[in-house]
């Protein structure tokens, strides 16, 4: 349901009446205590560690500069950055193609290699979550271009934050080399550091409404577990509905909201 969550959330909260700027504050406090859940369940299997706080402290300072330009940003500006995001995710989600399968970061793992000789102590040690910052980095050749895309992700993050969770779905497998479960892992943690210094931001400029946000929080609990349980039942065409329906909803909110 990546994606979706977000936004039926910001399309909700401008129902409510809140403002467009009030609305993309707010969502991420729900969005914080998701993610401390993902992050409790994923540091249970192992696969949470050092080298992903690492790459979230980049991110989160990316945030920064996106929360700082969001707060700043007229209302009108906002409404229509927002607007086109609500478009261009529905777009990606609706007309995306199917991925082709591909083997898990276990199953990579432990693959034997081409000549026959048995799996490397480097590759179990990626299967159970452990492969450290440093030996990411150094296998696509450069230390400096996971920090630097993440700290691009994170002004994008503290911008707005609708489908943060698709970029770095797309963007880490290839930038780190790992399978989409690490990689999940690892978007948790840093989409919770960057959201946890976007919401003190947005909060210190007036721009969240806490009981609205508690209220949030309480629903995302519940809704991730909904959620996910109905993306499994239901399928893929079930998710694309519901971000469609959500694109629709949250486009013609911005477009009717007064001033």
């Amino acid at each position: 349901m990546a994606g979706a969550g977000s936004l039926l959330t910001v399309a909700a909260l401008m129902w409510c009446g809140l403002t467009a700027a009030e609305a993309n504050g707010t969502n991420r406090i729900g969005v914080v205590v998701q993610n401390v859940g993902a992050i409790a369940g994923y540091a249970k299997s192992g696969l949470v560690d050092r080298s992903a706080w690492m790459l979230a402290i980049p991110t989160a300072a990316g945030a920064v500069v996106g929360s700082w330009v969001a707060v700043n940003l007229s209302e009108h500006a906002l409404r229509l950055a927002m607007l086109l995001v609500f478009v261009g995710t529905a777009a990606s989600v609706l007309f995306r193609p199917r991925p082709a399968a591909s083997p898990s970061d276990s199953t990579l793992a432990s693959r034997p290699a081409h000549d026959g000789s048995p799996p490397s102590p480097h590759a179990s040690r990626l299967s159970a979550g452990r492969r450290t910052h440093a030996s990411w980095l150094a296998a696509r050749g450069s230390r400096l271009a996971a920090p630097a895309a993440m700290f691009a992700i994170g002004i994008y993050s503290g911008f707005i934050q609708i489908a943060v969770g698709l970029v770095l779905l797309a963007v880490l497998p290839r930038l780190l080399g790992i399978g989409l479960v690490r990689s999940n892992a690892v978007k948790v943690v840093v989409i919770f550091a960057s959201q946890l210094v976007s919401v003190a931001l947005f909060s210190a400029f007036g721009k969240i409404d806490f009981l609205l946000g508690g209220t949030l929080a309480v629903g995302h609990l519940i809704g991730g577990y909904v959620g996910a349980r109905l993306a499994v039942t239901r399928g893929e065409n079930f998710v694309r509905i519901t971000v469609l329906l959500a694109a629709l909803a949250g486009s013609l909110r911005l477009l009717t909201l007064p001033g």
